[in-house]
């Protein structure tokens, strides 16, 4: 919403994400879902959270989910990671494993690994806990996916592990 756009009836709604990104901007990771039925107001109530945070000099990793694009892994990360701008910073703050598993979801980073097995995804998923502890380490970070519901697994997947990977970092 624009800047003073009210929500309303969400000020609880509201004042409870808010509370959960000062706590995570702090070094308490965390995980938060916007649940609800359709047109009930999840988008808003998302574009708040994301205003307040950058407001407060959070850097913000948006990605979106498209029912088109379900059979597309890790397309909200990769997209979010893209129109951040943060995919320099890679180069020179990752180590060599990390770019490579990387790689495998951003061949801008070289080459991706070609001796792990492709179901084996652990290394990926600690190599983009590494990318977003590398980021946090610049001030909090706010990473979104909206509709999340239309997502692949694996997108699934990894933000379950990071939810637990980075919980020590200004991450929410």
């Amino acid at each position: 919403p624009a800047s003073g756009t009210h929500l309303f009836g969400r000020d609880e709604e509201c004042s409870q994400l808010r509370t959960v990104f000062d706590e995570a901007a702090r070094g308490r990771g965390a995980s938060v879902v916007i649940l609800g039925d359709g047109g009930i107001g999840k988008s808003s109530l998302l574009e708040a959270l994301v205003a307040y945070a950058e407001n407060a000099g959070a850097l913000v990793l948006f990605g979106r989910t498209w029912e088109a694009e379900r059979n597309l892994p890790f397309g909200p990360w990769v997209h979010a990671f893209h129109a951040a701008g943060v995919m320099p910073d890679f180069n020179a703050g990752l180590d060599a494993h990390s770019r490579r598993e990387l790689a495998r979801l951003f061949p801008d980073l070289g080459a991706p690994p070609d001796d792990a097995p492709a179901e084996d995804h652990l290394p990926l998923f600690e190599a983009m806990a590494s990318a977003i502890r590398l980021v946090s380490s610049q001030g909090p970070l706010v990473v979104a996916i909206e509709d999340l519901h239309w997502a692949d697994e694996m997108t699934a997947r990894l933000l379950a592990h990071l939810a637990h990977a980075v919980a020590d970092c200004p991450v929410l």
